[in-house]
């Protein structure tokens, strides 16, 4: 949501998901018949053999490896990848989700006097929001936030807002404070 304070805080947000790098539990029962959104040939049978790349088979890889991504060995993502488990171990996933809920709500709350609105807490996920204006938002808006080191994304008629567990203590009042001056 706002550029961190220090650059360990800046490292924390990479760390948690640095791109070419992602996690997806799948269930045992996909495992023998599942068919991968990703036709890459690293998901077929016999792709680590080298040698026989030309025997193209039609069959992937046992168990969940046929729901990989593409290109996937970029061994360098490997530290970071551990660092950021462990983070999200300490942290728990529970204790991530309710704490961004709240701040989630809080925002909502507070940009609503400025004439911004977001779906209801049932109707949205907890680790971001998507306020919107019925006046529109102007073109130039997170540069205008950005200059006031606010970093948010638009998507749409949104300005969408994701919040972190390592963002400073006063990053929701700054982001208020600069809803206040130039999105109103």
């Amino acid at each position: 949501m706002l550029r961190a304070s220090s650059a360990s805080r800046q490292q924390v947000k990479w760390l948690l998901g640095p791109y070419g790098l992602g996690y997806l539990y799948v269930a045992e029962r996909w495992h023998a018949q599942g068919e991968p959104l990703e036709e890459s040939w690293l998901h077929r049978a016999g792709s680590d053999d080298f040698a026989s790349l030309v025997d193209y088979t039609p069959d992937y890889q046992p168990g969940a490896a046929r729901f990989g991504q593409g290109e996937s060995a970029q061994f360098y993502l490997v530290p970071m990848a551990l660092e950021a488990l462990s983070q999200i171990a300490e942290w728990t996933p529970e204790h991530i989700h309710r704490q961004l809920r709240a701040w989630t709500d809080e925002l909502v709350a507070r940009a609503e006097p400025w004439g911004f609105t977001a779906p209801a807490s049932s109707q949205r996920a907890g680790h971001m929001v998507g306020l919107s204006s019925a006046r529109g938002l102007r073109p130039d808006l997170a540069r205008a936030f950005a200059e006031r080191g606010v970093y948010v994304g638009i998507r749409g008629s949104c300005i969408r807002v994701a919040p972190h567990l390592h963002s400073p203590l006063d990053a929701m009042d700054r982001f208020i404070e600069a809803l206040q001056t130039i999105a109103v």
